[in-house]
């Protein structure tokens, strides 16, 4: 971390704790020792990999059960871990739905729920504990992305528009926090098989059975979900551990590449093609904007 907090030492929130990712990001941060705070919606999962990480690592864990898109019980959480731990070292927001359905079929409030718990729930839970975090001079905060951050597709709008305001929003956020000892990242998992695809909501049956497109793009991301979990955890771990990794603060930090390529490029002050052509961010360019190059 930017101070020499050690993760033996440090304090981790974790959200959507239960399941797929969040379960890996838990594993590797007890593994290292951390202290966990879960937050999930799912009682009785989250209750069993609290006794499993007690057990197996020997370290520190808390639950809540809560919708992390519920304002009063993140503000609530955020107080309680406070009083308990007196410090918060690493935000891992990982909870996240997903909604099949074209616009002009979908309910709004449904594509809104998406925002909700996507793009509110970080938002509030960085909030709460950000104050805590620079009152320390210290801190890592850490989201997982999509690679449909800044992207499109097909039938997954809500999907996408939230995925790419958090990136935006973490962006954002670097420029508030950075010099005050904050570091921030936008974390791309792979195709992972979450079982985000098989929560409520996700797909419309009645929809599905009118349209086979939208059947075969359910069915093709089901098939590529082949990525390992366990390499979204490490990376968290590495991110929130390893000194040079501030240098990365702000950027959209893919689990499936190699950290060292991007440490080389990007160390090479003001020349490397990552700060030359702003890599890894949001942005959008105007024909003017290249002109010349």
């Amino acid at each position: 971390m930017s101070a020499t907090v050690k993760l033996n030492e440090a304090v981790v929130v974790i959200t959507g704790a239960s399941r797929g990712i969040g379960v890996s990001i838990a594993h590797s941060f007890a593994n290292a020792g951390s202290s966990l705070c879960l937050i999930a919606r799912s009682a009785p999962e989250l209750e069993a990999l609290e006794q499993e990480l007690i057990q197996v690592y020997k370290v520190s864990v808390k639950v809540w059960t809560a919708d992390i898109s519920d304002i009063d019980q993140v503000t609530n959480i955020a107080h309680e871990i406070e009083a308990h731990y007196g410090r918060v070292d690493v935000i891992v927001n990982n909870a996240g739905i997903i909604q099949f359905d074209l616009v002009e079929n979908v309910d709004v409030q449904d594509w809104w729920r998406v925002m909700e718990v996507n793009l509110l729930g970080p938002v509030a839970l960085t909030r709460s504990l950000l104050p805590c975090m620079l009152a320390q001079g210290t801190g890592t905060i850490i989201s997982i992305g999509s690679r449909l951050c800044g992207g499109s597709a097909k039938y997954l709008s809500a999907y996408a528009c939230s995925k790419t305001a958090l990136m935006q929003f973490h962006q954002c956020l670097h420029r508030e926090v950075w010099a005050r000892g904050i570091r921030t990242f936008v974390v791309q998992p792979g195709n992972v098989n979450t079982n985000i695809l098989a929560a409520p909501g996700a797909v419309n049956p009645d929809r599905a059975s009118e349209d086979a497109e939208l059947i075969r793009r359910v069915q093709a991301l089901k098939d590529t979900s082949t990525c390992d979990p366990r390499v979204t955890g490490d990376l968290c771990v590495t991110l929130a551990s390893l000194p040079v990794a501030r240098i990365l603060s702000g950027l959209y930090i893919d689990a499936e590449q190699s950290l060292d390529d991007i440490f080389e490029d990007i160390s090479v002050s003001g020349k490397g093609l990552i700060q030359q052509h702003e890599l890894y961010q949001l942005k959008i360019r105007k024909l003017a904007d290249v002109e010349g190059q």
